[in-house]
Order: structure tokens, then sequence, then C-alpha cells
């Protein structure tokens, strides 16, 4: 489901060297060290339960792919989850990893999870989305087009 660009927002942030859109009614919450949180602030559940994304950057010890490996850590650490959609593509050219993943968390309840990697040679960038009950499928094209948006800003 492709969202009309004029219900986008850019967002731009210096730490984690992205800029990525989002729906209208997201917000970057916090941003540091390498990391940047955005959260959907139209949902009216209370903010820990609303849609989120978090964006992190972070060097590698080498130019080593590790695109797959990082995705298979992920899905094996989340009991039962179960794979809805994984594919490699490019994002701002670069060879990136994208998994759509659902399952249930015992205190949280049904969880959508969409786990993006980018790989540019030393430099790793994840991105997680994570949606909570009624509006976690929804949330899963919301997440998978901003991560379609990346760009990535190397200067």
């Amino acid at each position: 489901m492709l969202i009309e660009e004029s219900e986008l927002i850019h967002f731009y942030n210096p730490d984690t060297k992205t800029s990525i859109e989002l729906p209208v009614g997201w917000e970057e919450q916090s941003a540091a060290g390498g990391t940047a949180v955005y959260v959907d602030l139209d949902e009216d559940d209370s903010d820990e339960k609303s849609p989120r994304l978090i964006v992190s950057i972070r060097a590698l010890p080498s130019s080593v792919d590790v695109r797959a490996a990082v995705l298979d850590a992920v899905i094996s650490s989340l009991d039962g989850a179960e794979v809805l959609d994984r594919r490699e593509l490019l994002v701002d050219d670069s060879l990136a990893s994208r998994a759509a993943l659902r399952y249930t968390d015992a205190e949280l309840g049904p969880v959508v999870r969409v786990q993006g990697v980018v790989q540019e040679d030393d430099v790793m960038w994840t991105f997680v989305g994570i949606a909570l009950g009624d509006t976690a499928t929804e949330q899963r094209a919301t997440f998978e087009n901003a991560f379609d948006s990346v760009r990535l800003i190397l200067l």
C-alpha cells in the first residue's frame, strides 16, 4: 500500500545520518547516540503502546556483509515469530534486507515488527518498526514505505 506523498512528513536526523518519510501524525520522540525514535502520536493508545520506528547507525569492524545474519538473529530471538515476508532490496542504492514478522508477546499481545538492515561498506543501519494490537497489520505498510523512503546522508 502506497501512502500519498501529501500525507507524508520528511524527517532528517544527523545522528543516524538518515532522512526518512513517515505519515502525518508521526514525530521524532528522541535522538541520541546514533539512534532516533519516531512515534505515531495519532494513535489513541498510550504513548507506550503507540507504533514506533527505531533507526540506528553503527560502525562495523569490517565491510563483510552482515545483513542476513542480523535478520536471522532477530528472527531466532523472537519465540514463535512468523515470517510474513523477507526480501533483499536496494535502499538509496545500498544493499538492504527487510523482514516482516508477526508474533505474540506475553505482556503486549499481538505484535507486527518490520526489521530492516542497510549496509554500506563498514557502516550498518537498522530499522525496527513495531506495532501492537488492532493496528499492527496496517502499520506494516507504514514501516515498509518508510524503509523504502530512506536516504543515507554520508557526508
